[in-house]
């Protein structure tokens, strides 16, 4: 049994023998201990050469501090300097780094130098992989920097460098990331090399360069910036020299199809809090042409981008928060594509656009207001590739809007009546020459479109009331069931909007008038829920006489169970006896399956900017050791809900192979896409191969920072309520 046998200068001895040869020699053998502060050593024989402050350890050697670890054959340790010599030795660093030598030599608390060292995060005895160096230097939450460096898989070489850094880190670690790889029908062979820069403790930024072997290389940034818990900056760029043929101006004004250089996209996210009342938003999504999307988004790092449409904005607004007004000072920009038998390109700006807005409560009658300045730059530029006509067109106006909206809750015991009106008051002026002007249309006092010789103005309003009845509810034994009944009135009057813009919010107004009853039905249990809206609208209009019919009817139904989860939304034109909207999914989950499955259908956007119709199938299989999923999502126009005309595709095939230190990933991706009208000759199918390894502690940057989903202010909503 051990005991205790000395103690002198913070070093304690436990042996089962211990000798003195010599004044100052002690010699210690049979699961010896050793303990001095936060460090333990563990050997089968030691001599402590107790006026050299040195320690002399053989055979089974351990030395342990905090959660780092030395096995080795024989030491030779220095308490005062905390620096030793370890030969044949095995070493483990945190979080994750296992390290054998031949000779590692511990000159500080952090700092090593080795000789002929094997470093990986895998533990085992023999690695799935490795790096071997002739020699490395490694400082304890920095980097192992290393010469003669080869790559192993197992134990066979695969990689040679004449320099390698590796970080040994606890936390964000600066370094080169493990590239992706593959292959490409447009691009042949390429490598895709990342590097991850911890520039501080609130940002850090991720670069990367795709290298294809047939086009030009495609550079990208990406920055993320943490100043407080109330601010957030998130910015992505990528660009590329290659060029594009497409329709545009060129800079004498003339409208041609030239061969540009330079590819790019932008995307921004920024929050930040100035001070208590004064902040910065910037909301940016801009590519340079309308097919850079198609061409790199699979080899983005911004993970979660869910733009699908042809529709990009920038939005910069600068605000400043009041107690009775909340003003912005906003710069805008819209661009839209829609490519089909021609190119047609479409920029709205708005700079500066003003605004105040604000939603009061504290009076009586509650009210809502904004006050808007906009000064509007409208363009198309239209190109038909068959006939190889062309037009281009810009117009300019400024625009005053003011509305405000009044409304007032009231509590009748078994429901809630809410009538609200909203007046509104428009005028365009500063109009461009090729800009015609509406003729007079007096509907009302409240309601009319009066014209001058070089502008015009539009009065009218809108009136909506609610009734809401309280919850009816019933608990059973199983689950409770909760309904809701909703009627609401809605009439806005007919004025005509011939000649009127629309590029900006409420610059058309729709004629209403109708009744929405809605009745919600609610089913809620220990393991599932449902959850059933059924509308029916009614129509009233009859001086609008291009409505497309008088009732409607809207069924919405949300199942959630373990291992199903089903969604309908459904829009019926009763009057047509058509579809007007139809989205549905099913998901299954049956572990390790994963199935859903997707339709959507949108008659509002037939001969729009983006496809109305699309379909998804996904087939997923996880475990521990594998994932493998399929995915096809198909997409076309349509005038009914069909799957005809779905001639859009793309199919995904990914495999992923997973362990504990490192894990191996290829995706083919096979897309269709027949509405291909790029000048360019090219491929109408196009493959790609991508290949992606992960290693511990050298793929995935520790960043705690995230992109967060782009959400574009609408210019109705208002800011904090009085």
């Amino acid at each position: 049994m051990c005991t205790p046998v000395f103690a002198q200068d913070k070093v304690t001895i436990e042996a089962d023998n211990v000798e003195t040869p010599k004044e100052s020699v002690f010699h210690a053998k049979g699961n010896v201990k050793i303990f001095q502060g936060n460090k333990t050593m563990l050997a089968d024989e030691i001599f402590y050469f107790k006026d050299q402050n040195k320690i002399h350890a053989i055979n089974n050697v351990r030395l342990t501090e905090d959660d780092t670890f030395i096995d080795c054959d024989e030491m030779l340790y220095d308490t005062e300097k905390q620096s030793g010599e370890f030969t044949n030795a095995k070493a483990f660093m945190p979080p994750y780094h296992f390290i054998n030598a031949s000779q590692i030599d511990r000159l500080n608390t952090y700092t090593y130098q080795m000789k002929d060292a094997v470093y990986t995060t895998c533990n085992g005895k023999v690695p799935d992989w490795s790096f071997k160096s002739s020699s490395a230097n490694l400082i304890l939450g920095g980097y192992l920097s290393a010469w003669h460096t080869t790559g192993r898989v197992k134990e066979v070489p695969v990689v040679y460098t004449p320099y390698f850094l590796y970080p040994v880190k606890t936390e964000r670690e600066t370094g080169f990331l493990v590239p992706d790889f593959g292959f490409s029908g447009n691009m042949g062979p390429f490598i895709q090399p990342k590097f991850f820069w911890n520039i501080d403790v609130d940002q850090d930024a991720t670069f990367t360069a795709l290298l294809p072997s047939g086009k030009t290389p495609l550079y990208g940034v990406e920055h993320r910036y943490l100043p407080n818990t109330s601010s957030s900056m998130y910015s992505y760029v990528e660009y590329t020299k290659e060029e594009k043929l497409h329709p545009d101006n060129n800079s004498s004004g003339d409208y041609t199809i030239d061969e540009k250089p330079g590819r790019y996209f932008v995307y921004n996210n920024t929050n930040l809090q100035i001070t208590e009342n004064l902040s910065i938003l910037a909301q940016i999504d801009n590519v340079s042409d309308y097919e850079y999307l198609d061409d790199y988004l699979k080899f983005s790092m911004l993970d979660d981008y869910e733009n699908s449409t042809d529709v990009f904005h920038t939005k910069l607004m600068l605000n400043y928060g009041m107690k009775y007004a909340d003003f912005s000072l906003n710069y805008l920009d819209t661009m839209e594509y829609n490519v089909g038998g021609s190119y047609v390109k479409e920029h709205t700006y708005s700079a500066p656009q003003l605004t105040l807005r604000k939603t009061i409560t504290k009076f009586p009658v509650y009210f809502t207001y904004l006050a808007q300045h906009d000064n509007v730059r409208y363009t198309r530029y239209i190109y038909n590739y068959s006939s190889e006509a062309k037009n281009a067109a810009e117009y300019r106006y400024d625009r005053d809007h003011l509305k405000v909206k009044f409304y007032k809750p009231f509590d009748l015991y078994i429901a809630t009546f809410t009538p609200s009106l909203s007046l509104m008051q428009t005028r365009w002026y500063n109009l461009s020459d090729n800009l015609n002007i509406p003729a007079d249309h007096d509907v009302s006092s409240f309601a009319s479109v009066n014209a001058g010789d070089d502008s015009y103005s539009r009065r009218i309003y809108s009136q909506r009331h609610t009734l809401k009845f309280n919850e009816i509810y019933k608990e059973y034994s199983p689950f409770r069931h909760s309904i809701y009944n909703t009627i609401e009135y809605l009439q806005t009057p007919y004025v005509n909007h011939k000649y009127i813009p629309d590029n900006i919010a409420d610059d058309l107004i729709d004629v209403e008038r109708e009744y929405i009853y809605t009745l919600n039905n609610y089913f809620l249990a220990e393991k599932w829920s449902v959850s059933l809206k059924n509308s029916l609208r009614h129509n009233l209009r009859d001086e609008d006489k291009t409505s497309d019919g008088r009732d409607y009817y809207l069924t919405d139904l949300t199942i959630n169970t373990n291992p199903v989860a089903f969604h309908i939304k459904h829009e019926y034109n009763k009057d047509k006896r058509t579809d007007d909207f139809l989205s549905s999914s099913i998901r299954l989950k049956f572990n390790p399956f994963y199935i859903r499955a997707a339709y959507s259908f949108d008659k509002d956007e037939y001969n729009g900017e983006d496809n109305n119709t699309s379909a998804e199938l996904a087939f997923v299989y996880s475990t521990n050791r594998y994932d493998l999923s399929y995915t096809r999502s198909i997409s076309g126009m349509n005038t009914a809900a069909t799957t005809a005309n779905l001639d859009e595709r793309a199919d995904t095939l990914e495999f992923t192979y997973k362990k504990d230190c490192w894990s191996f990933g290829i995706s083919y991706i096979r897309e269709t896409d027949p509405a291909n009208v790029d000048m360019k000759d090219g491929n109408e199918v196009e493959h790609t191969i991508l290949f992606h390894i992960a290693l511990k502690g050298l793929s995935n940057p520790k960043t705690g920072f995230r992109n967060t989903n782009t959400t574009y202010f609408d210019e109705d909503d208002t800011d904090d309520e009085i």
